[in-house]
């Protein structure tokens, strides 16, 4: 249920790949999780996966930017780390 061989090879060191009931397993917490906030009414929202370098700026400076995010090459894209940052 959990595969770590085949993630190493896809993703190197230190990751996985959920399958079969732990995979669905995960999916219900998710799930509950998202009811029981939209119940007590906060908002749900899903972010953008990328967001641009000035707004990376307001939250990081530029040698936490270079060391922790990644960057898409020849585009001001970076892959967001968290929710927070394009909330921000």
């Amino acid at each position: 249920m959990l595969d770590f061989d085949t993630s190493a090879k896809t993703s190197g060191k230190g990751f996985y790949f959920l399958k079969g009931d732990l995979a669905l397993l995960n999916m219900a917490l998710i799930n509950f999780a998202r009811d029981q906030i939209l119940k007590k009414g906060f908002e749900y929202i899903e972010t953008p996966l990328m967001i641009r370098k000035e707004i990376l700026d307001g939250v990081y400076s530029n040698e936490e930017i270079n060391q922790m995010a990644y960057k898409i090459e020849d585009e001001d894209l970076y892959l967001i780390a968290t929710s927070e940052h394009p909330l921000v």
